[in-house]
């Protein structure tokens, strides 16, 4: 039995349709799997850290520890 054009184009429609889905669900999958990695990272060097942060380091920031770097990049900035 032999197909006509139109039914074989309509399959044709329905198998690139069923692609394009698969492929979006891969695309979908592999973004998610990525940021729950990104998110698992970011929790681990937090609870990392946390132990090294103590209140006297928190409270000994002095305001002149600030003022030199930001002067030392001063003259990267392009002048005007």
């Amino acid at each position: 039995m032999k197909r006509s054009p139109l039914e074989l184009s309509n399959t044709n429609i329905q198998k690139r349709h069923r692609k394009a889905r698969m492929f979006r669900l891969l695309c979908a999958g592999v973004t998610w799997l990525g940021a729950a990695l990104l998110a698992i990272l970011l929790i681990q060097i937090t609870l990392d850290g946390i132990k090294w942060l103590d209140i006297q380091f928190l409270t000994s920031f002095h305001p002149d520890s600030l003022i030199r770097p930001v002067l030392s990049l001063r003259w990267l900035a392009p002048s005007g």
